[in-house]
């Protein structure tokens, strides 16, 4: 199993682990093991898993703010 730990010089809104030679039983294994964790992001491709975080809680506001006023638009289109 490799572990990489994605780097960019550009500010990123997220920290980005990437795990390879993951079965899918594994995957499972660590999907239930972080049920609890609401801000962690999963994913799973052939082997490869990524496990994704936003570096703050200001990332979290942003994203509900947006969505809210997402809503709030489609309810005027709505009538």
């Amino acid at each position: 199993m490799q572990v990489q730990v994605k780097q960019s010089n550009q500010v990123s809104t997220e920290n980005l682990v990437t795990l390879r030679g993951i079965s899918w039983a594994q995957f499972k294994g660590v999907e239930v093991n972080l049920t609890d964790v609401r801000s962690l992001r999963l994913s799973y491709l052939q082997g490869t898993l990524e496990i994704m975080s936003p570096i703050s809680d200001k990332h979290e506001a942003v994203k509900s703010n947006i969505s809210r006023l997402l809503e709030a638009y489609m309810e005027l289109l709505a009538g």
